[in-house]
């Protein structure tokens, strides 16, 4: 019955060629639309979310007091992170970062390298950032150490960089004044991270060398906590809006918290304190809208020229009662037709 059902309905569809192309074409571009922007959709809620400790590692952001206006800021203090590990047991590790660029040179080969990163050791254990040759335990722990990508080993050392043994330890030189050993090459940052870099620098190098980089007063680092599993997020959120004014009594200034989740799509920061791959919610909505409208139309187009066509049909409905066909006879080849 059924493969009497399909002929029927394969013979229907040949004998209608206008009305059935406009039917497939529409719900199949319709369809393809669809899933193109539920695969937009899908990749733009899936950022950052590759990281295994994603659901406990939390941005520092600050709402900051100037001249009477608060301002959001995705930037914080400097000593703030270690303060954070002292006064906070429920975090089990910080990391810091910091935007850079300059000049780096290895022997003749000279670049402006515009995504340079001033952190620390603790990226390693906090992120899912792999180290592709080198020590993550080590890593970026001495001030005259640098990490970069397999992206920029490609670029001074050519594409056999993996088969030089004698890769680590080169000497790059940034900005002709400091030196650093290369210590690892790690491997590039997964399209759907909002972190980027390709090169990073220990940022206690820049403490080492600017005191004021090291100071209350010194914004300009973003400061991530990774909170112990169990830890009340709510708690820890109370107790954050008061920490500042520990260190600087003066301060109207209020940290609040952002998951690293959100980061991609929810960061809408004053001053241009935020940087990496960004984009906004907004657009993940405007395009799941138009995806199901593109579906609705269709299906209200497939239905009506159905409905427009019922009359004909109907005409084929009697003749097949006449002959004895049921009405779940009926249903079935109507249901393959469409199904077909």
């Amino acid at each position: 019955m059924l493969k009497f059902n399909f002929k029927i309905a394969w013979r229907n569809i040949w004998k209608n060629k206008v009305f059935s192309s406009v039917n497939i074409i529409g719900l199949a571009l319709s369809m393809a639309c669809c899933l193109a922007i539920s695969m937009y959709v899908w990749n733009e809620t899936h950022y950052d979310k590759f990281h295994a400790n994603a659901d406990y590692i939390y941005r520092i952001t600050n709402k900051q007091n100037q001249a009477g206006k608060l301002y959001n800021v995705a930037v914080t203090p400097g000593p703030l992170a270690p303060a954070l590990q002292k006064d906070f047991p429920e975090i089990k590790n910080t990391v810091r970062f910091g935007n850079w660029s300059g000049l780096l040179k290895n022997g003749s080969k000279v670049y402006e390298e515009k995504s340079v990163q001033l952190t620390e050791n603790s990226i390693f254990s906090v992120f899912n950032f792999t180290l592709l040759l080198g020590n993550p335990k080590t890593a970026l722990l001495s001030t005259d150490e640098i990490v970069i990508t397999e992206t920029v080993a490609e670029k001074y050392f050519g594409k056999e960089w993996r088969s030089n043994a004698l890769l680590l330890g080169q000497v790059f030189t940034l900005n002709g004044q400091n030196s650093f050993k290369l210590a690892g090459v790690a491997a590039n940052p997964p399209a759907n991270s909002s972190i980027r870099f390709d090169i990073l620098l220990p940022l206690e190098f820049l403490f080492k060398t600017d005191e004021w980089a090291n100071n209350w007063g010194a914004n300009n680092y973003h400061t991530y906590v990774q909170l112990k599993p169990g830890a009340s997020l709510a708690a820890f959120q109370t107790k954050l809006a008061k920490e500042l004014k520990v260190y600087k009594p003066d301060t109207e200034d209020i940290l609040q918290v952002q998951p690293l989740k959100q980061q991609y799509l929810y960061s809408n920061f004053d001053f241009f304190t935020d940087w990496g791959k960004r984009s906004d919610i907004k657009y993940v909505k405007i395009f799941s809208g138009v995806g199901l409208l593109l579906l609705i139309i269709a299906c209200v187009n497939f239905i009506n020229l159905s409905t427009a066509r019922s009359l004909k049909r109907s005409m084929e409905v009697g003749v097949r009662k006449v002959n004895g066909a049921s009405r779940r006879q009926l249903i079935g080849q109507f249901l393959s037709e469409s199904v077909l």
